[in-house]
């Protein structure tokens, strides 16, 4: 759907009516399309979460110079959120000693996303970060304005050589991150062989940087969640399509998980219902065949995709919507669950899809 006509007229100003610096608004990719509507103009929107209790969302971003979008779910407005022209900063030294400055937003992208509620009006956003440093960034987001502000506190470092992929949050500040591919593995060793190549890292305030916690290795750690009670946290593995819980105090018990899915989940988000939703490639699609062994045939063909709920005290899954291949939006990432839509981010593409339920 092409983007301006989520606006009103009104607020069809060139700066702030449809961010897409990359994409026309006339683009006939944009419109609706294997029961799907589109958000269009970002650049590799791959996790996406809801400001709680409010209709914004916050997607990630690849776009240099623009950590982040903050999208309206109502006019589907997209903003630019925290650029180098608009980058408040209050170090929390106390907090993260360890973080020397603000990042470079020149050489800075965006990758999971974590958001914790403080109090009615402030949320404590965690993201992985790439670039210019490997990290997971803090900022604190405010509602109490018309918009939503932000304003970044600090960060803590991943072990050197370490891409972190996805990040969740304790209440008492203790941070988790996924290794999806170890340096000395590959996609194949997870997509095929269904080999251990990632882990889990864990970082409690006070300490220098991320370290592993041992005991949560699997093939293809993606996605990662905290329950409700901070008793357990879940993982996705993309090499087994399952989603696995772990206890908290016993990383090495894995307590449930679910039924291989019919996909290969990336993202998994707790939603407001308490059941976590994820999202990802079919494995067998035919068009493109069994599911391929490295990224570069991954992002190849467009595969069809799956949103499911599953149910984090049984791990019983339901699939919510299936999409088929289609060439203009692939590659999905992560459902998110608003009003009665379910937003899909990507980790290769230009677009956020959307499915309005019944």
């Amino acid at each position: 759907m092409d983007c301006k006509t989520f606006l009103p007229l009104a607020t069809l100003l060139v700066a702030i009516s449809c961010f897409s610096p990359t994409v026309s608004a006339q683009d006939d990719a944009c419109q609706p399309s294997g029961g799907m509507e589109y958000i269009c103009g970002l650049v590799n929107p791959e996790d996406l979460v809801v400001i709680p209790g409010t209709d914004w969302i916050i997607a990630s971003s690849d776009e240099d110079g623009l950590a982040f979008y903050l999208i309206n779910a109502i006019s589907r407005q997209v903003r630019p959120f925290y650029t180098p022209a608009n980058a408040p900063r209050n170090h929390l030294q106390n907090l993260y000693p360890d973080c020397p400055s603000a990042p470079d937003l020149s050489n800075f992208n965006s990758h999971g996303l974590n958001i914790r509620q403080l109090s009615a009006d402030r949320f404590r956003l965690y993201s992985v970060a790439h670039g210019a440093r490997e990290t997971v960034e803090v900022f604190t987001i405010e509602t109490s304005r018309e918009l939503p502000h932000i304003t970044w506190n600090g960060c803590v470092f991943m072990p050197d050589d370490l891409r972190a992929n996805s990040v969740a949050s304790f209440s008492d500040g203790t941070l988790l991150t996924t290794v999806l591919v170890l340096p000395d593995r590959s996609y194949t060793d997870f997509l095929r062989d269904r080999e251990n190549t990632g882990a889990v890292y864990q970082w409690t305030p006070g300490d220098e940087r991320f370290s592993l916690l041992e005991g949560a290795e699997l093939p293809g750690n993606n996605g990662i969640e905290v329950s409700r009670d901070e008793s357990e946290f879940f993982v996705a593995s993309s090499g087994l399509n399952t989603i696995v819980a772990f206890e908290r105090s016993n990383p090495t018990r894995q307590l449930r998980t679910s039924r291989s899915l019919a996909f290969s989940p990336d993202n998994v988000r707790l939603g407001p219902d308490g059941y976590l939703l994820t999202s990802g490639m079919l494995s067998d699609e035919p068009v493109c065949g069994s599911f391929p062994e490295d990224r570069e045939t991954i992002v190849a063909c467009p595969r069809g995709y799956q949103v499911s709920a599953i149910n984090p005290r049984d791990m019983d899954d339901e699939t919510l919507f299936e999409a088929p291949a289609n060439p203009v939006f692939s590659n999905p990432t992560i459902g998110i669950s608003i009003r009665n839509m379910i937003w899909v981010g990507t980790f290769d593409g230009d677009k956020i899809a959307i499915r309005v339920l019944p």
